[in-house]
């Protein structure tokens, strides 16, 4: 178990991260910040927990400080430009999100996730044909990935064609 393993090592900068995520995805905002904050004194360099710690103050509404903490942690990073957006984004900044999308290499904009992060912002912008053709390249067989199945539903109700948006 985690716990476990946060008992054996109680300074371990990856399990507080994922006891960090587990406690966000419960529900727990406070208690994930609290180990977020901790990993990240541990591991001042370490980009993650600070992007994690990120995700958790976007969703507290702390908007600002989210979003000052998630470029602070691409300083040294490069490819978690796709953390920075997946923050700009839940906080409304689409523009800014599709910025921080359009710095990644080629490799880093074929991964299905920035792809589905890319339709997400163009869907919001309004640019609905680039959206269409972003999603009409992922391959069908991750139509069972829960961030498909969602931002194929937006980008069709966000055209107006509510019945595909519910198949």
């Amino acid at each position: 178990s985690i716990r476990r393993a946060l008992e054996i090592d109680p300074d371990n900068v990856s399990v507080l991260s994922l006891l960090g995520a587990a406690a966000a995805y419960q529900g727990r905002p406070r208690e994930a910040l609290a180990l977020h904050e901790r990993a990240q004194a541990l591991d001042p360099l370490n980009p993650q927990p600070k992007f994690l710690r990120s995700q958790v103050l976007a969703h507290l509404g702390r908007t600002d400080e989210a979003v000052s903490l998630a470029r602070e942690g691409i300083a040294g990073f490069p490819p978690s430009f796709v953390a920075l957006a997946r923050v700009l984004l839940a906080v409304g900044r689409i523009a800014e999100a599709g910025d921080a999308l359009s710095r990644l290499d080629s490799d880093g904009r074929s991964d299905l996730y920035v792809r589905m992060l890319q339709v997400a912002v163009d869907t919001a912008l309004g640019e609905l044909v680039s959206a269409r053709a972003t999603m009409a390249a992922i391959p069908q067989g991750n139509s069972r990935i829960p961030i498909y199945g969602e931002t194929r539903a937006r980008l069709f109700w966000q055209q107006g064609a509510y019945v595909d948006a519910l198949a």
